[in-house]
């Protein structure tokens, strides 16, 4: 399973989007408290690994767990 292989602070985001689907950077780190670069750092892991993706919404980005994971 792919979340099986994710650390423990992937989980803690990919845990939070399951729950709202969509949200922005700022979101995340406000729900888990990570600093903005932490949550830059996993975000981007995750984006690598095709757990979650970025989609640019007018001037933000918003971040969407993939279908495959709900």
């Amino acid at each position: 399973n792919q979340i099986d292989s994710l650390s423990e602070d992937e989980k803690a985001i990919v845990s939070i989007l399951k729950n709202n689907l969509k949200l922005s950077r700022t979101q995340i780190e406000d729900e888990t408290q990570f600093t903005k670069y932490k949550t830059i750092r996993i975000l981007n892991s995750l984006i690598e690994k095709s757990v979650v993706q970025k989609i640019r919404n007018r001037k933000k980005y918003q971040i969407y767990t993939k279908i495959s994971l709900i």
